[in-house]
């Protein structure tokens, strides 16, 4: 997001509700059929990523039974072979992996861990701490 430093804050929101996520809407996404979705962008071996995510735990499961807010993990990044898929796997439902980087690329990701939120046509309408804000006040997510 760096970018929009040297942007007016006008030009900011125009680039982020440009962006499109790349959360897939099929029948086992956590997304589908929500009108917004948090998204949690984690790396394996980042320690503040590591605190967070038995704290989502709770989120992640009440997200899964709304009928208008999901929530996804994705976890990228990985310094060796495996890493991402070890952490998918202890994070268990809600959580991908993003081996290629190709949603590193699509949503920008700069920090660990990062927040976003997106809309039905999977579009970016949050991110960072608007983003953080909202999967603490909607999703119940306590750092």
């Amino acid at each position: 997001m760096a970018v929009c430093l040297y942007l007016s804050r006008d030009q900011a929101k125009a680039l982020i509700a440009s962006s499109t996520a790349p959360a897939e809407r099929s029948a086992s996404s956590p997304c589908e059929g929500k009108k917004l979705c948090g998204v949690v962008y984690v790396a394996p071996w980042c320690p503040a990523c590591n605190n967070l995510l038995p704290k989502l735990a709770v989120p992640l499961a009440n997200a899964k039974d709304n009928k208008d807010f999901g929530m996804m993990i994705v976890v990228g990044q990985g310094k060796r072979e495996g890493d991402n898929e070890t952490k998918v796997s202890e994070i268990g439902a809600g959580a991908i992996t993003d081996n290629d980087g190709f949603y590193h690329q699509k949503l920008r990701v700069e920090a660990y861990p990062s927040f976003y939120v997106i809309n039905q046509n999977n579009r970016v309408v949050m991110q960072d701490q608007d983003a953080f804000i909202w999967h603490h006040t909607t999703l119940g997510v306590n750092p």
